[in-house]
């Protein structure tokens, strides 16, 4: 797993005998203690690239190295060893053996009562296009009820995969970056698509009928119908990346329904009616420089009680406008109310059948156009020059 993390909920614990920062990581002392958690195990490292899985039983203060090998990349030596997980007294760890040509991926693991009593899982063969895989994108993570998720190399790009017990294993997303447990039971990733969530255990619910998310806290807009609520998450290469989780009150789905950096959603002008909400997002595009505060920029409709995304998307592809409201109808079509570069306003909906370029419902000068609203009759309303207008 690429820069494998753990966000773990208070209750869980550290799993690492890791030397200081900087130096070579070798087994610290394994004191007795009757302190929970009863094992935990790291994979230790030299400077020249050498490995070994190494547990601890604290019940026995009993360090024992499970099984040795080297980090890096799998264009020098084999096996290549991932970070382990624990369960209960079980280590389990992701290694590739086999060849640099023809590697293979196992999932190997050892219970330090017994720790000469290993047992391994072939996960296949897993020819890698990439001669330099790195040990990193190797990592397993424990989750309750005897869970594992791992990431698998393929000959086309990883898939981060989810194993239960009596279960087949799932993918559950492609080419992922980082992973995450939330609360003890709901695994988190980002992928290129955006984040993904899966909940390992049922999660309870408040008087609303909304899934309780501790890092899901902040609320962004909440009706009746719905809620959509936001978390701050520090992976990504760009910077800090928001997800956005759209609850339905009628069904309890809340399934995570955006990912943007702080600058791309526009969180003021999010706009709701029944079980839809409509998601503006914003970005400047650098090819056509956008001036002052306009940007290429798109609206993104998503039915709460199903988390479907509603097509087609309003969009203003073609020009720089800077959006100053959003509203959404009844059926779930948006519509927007913008300005252009020099000022001038518009009211668009998304572009008709056959058209790429959104509807233009009504346009006028700076300070023209306001109001846009759903009426009842699944339109829109409006004013211009303080007269008021509508659609259909």
């Amino acid at each position: 797993m690429h820069r494998l993390s753990l966000a773990l909920a208070a209750t869980a614990t550290a799993l690492t005998l890791a030397a200081p920062a900087g130096a070579a990581q070798g087994p610290s002392p394994c004191h007795r203690t009757a302190a929970a958690p009863r094992v935990v195990a790291t994979r230790t490292s030299t400077a020249v690239g050498r490995a070994a899985i190494v547990a601890c039983d604290r019940a026995r203060g009993r360090r024992v190295t499970l099984r040795r090998g080297f980090v890096g990349d799998s264009g020098r030596h084999l096996p290549l060893l991932g970070s382990p997980a624990v369960q209960g007294t079980k280590v389990i760890w992701s290694e590739l053996v086999g060849s640099a040509q023809h590697p293979r991926q196992d999932l190997r693991s050892a219970d330090v009562r017994h720790a000469t009593r290993q047992a391994h899982r072939r996960i296949g063969p897993q020819p890698h296009p990439d001669p330099f895989l790195s040990s990193d994108q190797l990592g397993v993570l424990a989750l309750p009820g005897g869970a594992l998720a791992y990431e698998v190399t393929g000959p086309d790009q990883p898939a981060l995969v989810l194993a239960r017990p009596g279960h087949a294993a799932r993918t559950l997303a492609p080419a992922v970056d980082d992973e995450q447990v939330e609360d003890g039971r709901t695994l988190v990733w980002l992928a290129e698509s955006g984040a993904g969530s899966y909940d390992v255990r049922p999660v309870p619910r408040d008087a609303g009928g909304c899934p309780i998310r501790s890092r899901y806290a902040t609320v962004v807009r909440d009706t009746p119908e719905l809620r959509v609520t936001v978390a701050d998450y520090g992976f990504g290469t760009d910077g800090d990346i928001k997800a956005y989780r759209v609850c339905s009150k009628e069904t309890g789905r809340d399934g995570i329904a955006f990912t943007s950096d702080p600058l791309i959603l526009l969180e003021d002008r999010i706009a709701t009616q029944g079980p839809f909400v409509a998601l503006p997002e914003a970005a400047n595009n650098k090819y056509q420089q956008c001036p002052n505060d306009t940007t290429q920029a798109s609206v993104l409709v998503i039915d709460a009680r199903t988390g479907r995304k509603l097509q087609p998307a309003l969009s203003d592809n073609h020009s720089c406008v800077d959006v100053r409201s959003v509203a959404v109808s009844t059926t779930g079509v948006p519509a927007w109310l913008g300005a252009d570069e020099q000022g001038a306003l518009r009211i668009a909906t998304p572009p008709a059948p056959g058209s790429r370029s959104a509807t233009v419902l009504d346009s006028g000068p700076a300070g023209s156009l306001a109001g846009l609203a759903a009426s009842p009759s699944g339109g829109f309303t409006w004013t211009h020059d303080s007269a008021p207008r509508a659609s259909q």
